[in-house]
């Protein structure tokens, strides 16, 4: 069976995050959730029955067949998922899930 994966975004402490704001190393501080986010969220999916992976400062990704997707967010088409039908006490932390864009390289890609 097709594993589907999918990139979980936290908002950063005490604001929304822009879907246009750059993140670069000298920015990254401003847009950290707040402490324990990361954990908790990570921790709340893997009990949904999510993989969770690449834990970075403000996202990580997720990964599980379709069922499971399907049994969370109530379908299996991205590339942006519902967040609305999450936990409050998970959606209020989230700024997005969605399926990462495929690299612009490698097979079919010059």
């Amino acid at each position: 069976m097709t594993h589907l994966v999918a990139i979980v975004v936290l908002h950063p402490a005490g604001r929304a995050l822009s879907t246009h704001e750059v993140i670069t190393s000298e920015t990254i501080a401003s847009v950290l959730p707040p402490a324990g986010d990361l954990d908790e969220t990570a921790d709340w999916f893997r009990s949904a029955g999510f993989v969770v992976e690449a834990p970075g400062p403000i996202s990580f990704s997720i990964s599980a067949d379709p069922d499971v997707f399907e049994s969370v967010f109530g379908d299996t088409e991205g590339p942006i998922f519902d967040i609305d039908v999450l936990p409050s006490s998970i959606r209020r932390r989230l700024a997005a899930v969605e399926v990462p864009e495929p690299p612009d390289f490698g097979p079919g890609n010059p």
